[in-house]
């Protein structure tokens, strides 16, 4: 019903709980394995549990620490829940692997962090849902976002693969994202600073998708197709945009102001006014169609 250790190493045949009002304190690592079966630690709010580093393997994984979570191993088939009362870092040599969803969240969002997946460490996860301050995330494979993700700093993200946001992303600050495939946009994502998003694939978003940006969206898909609220039932805005593709096909639903174009086809449609910035270039191979219905299209006035 308590542990007090310098480190300590637990295998069960079966589930790994700890009763109510229970003090589990280890200096160092914290090993609990309980291979198949589930793991639940400090879910009950008068629990006081604080590891040096985790090391955890189960089904349904779920911790929580009265300070801050560094992951040494992660192995959870099913799905995996961390909180934290402070960071959640991992090791330099951390392997973390979930084949579900991955939800990482820290009890004061507004100065706590999630940093995971950086230098030689390994973060491979079915999905993944944060609330934190800064979140830092690097995968080495697909990354998918779902459920109800809140960032109240600055959101990175880069993955060895594909990138889906999906579900609810809100980012309070800037957004950048680096996916070594394809991005796409799903469910709803608003960002209040600025996006930066650098695809070897497509970018594209999803029928019903919301994606609003405050501030200046930077697009490049390389000589990828950028293709953004072609469907028509989505919410596309951005405060300033500059693409970067191949064809580019993107359809706001606000006033469009252009930071800058590089494209081979650019079909550019706007539920407002369309114009640009200053000091901008706008550079399209072939064929540039701007659609503003029965708004102005102002461009090139000063520009490069």
């Amino acid at each position: 019903n308590g542990v007090s250790a310098i480190s300590l190493d637990l295998t069960s045949a079966g589930t790994i709980t700890d009763g109510t009002d229970v003090t589990l304190s280890v200096t160092n690592l914290a090993k609990f394995t309980a291979s198949g079966n589930d793991i639940t630690l400090g879910n009950d709010v008068n629990d006081i549990v604080t590891f040096g580093t985790l090391d955890l393997t189960g089904a349904v994984v779920t911790v929580t620490e009265d300070s801050g979570i560094s992951i040494d191993q992660i192995t959870a088939s099913t799905s995996l829940t961390l909180l934290a009362n402070g960071d959640i870092t991992d090791t330099a040599s951390a392997s973390i692997n979930v084949i579900g969803n991955a939800d990482f969240s820290v009890v004061t969002p507004l100065t706590q962090d999630i940093t995971l997946g950086d230098g030689a460490a390994t973060f491979n996860v079915g999905s993944v849902t944060v609330d934190a301050n800064t979140v830092s995330i690097t995968e080495d494979s697909t990354t998918t976002f779902t459920g109800t993700s809140s960032v109240t700093g600055d959101l990175t993200v880069v993955s060895a693969s594909n990138v889906t946001l999906a579900g609810t992303n809100t980012v309070s600050n800037n957004a950048t994202v680096n996916a070594s495939g394809t991005v796409d946009f799903d469910g709803s994502n608003t960002i209040s600073g600025n996006l930066n998003v650098i695809a070897t694939g497509a970018i594209a978003d999803a029928a019903t998708t919301t994606l609003s940006v405050a501030g200046n969206a930077i697009l490049d898909a390389g000589s990828s197709s950028i293709t953004l609220g072609d469907v028509g039932d989505e919410t596309v805005h951005f405060g300033t945009l500059d693409v970067s593709g191949g064809t580019v096909n993107v359809r706001e639903t606000s006033a469009t102001v252009l930071n800058g174009v590089d494209a081979t086809d650019a079909t550019i449609t706007s539920g407002g006014s369309i114009t640009d910035g200053t000091g901008v270039t706008l550079a399209v191979t072939n064929l540039a169609t701007l659609d503003a219905g029965s708004n102005a299209i102002t461009l090139g006035n000063d520009d490069t």
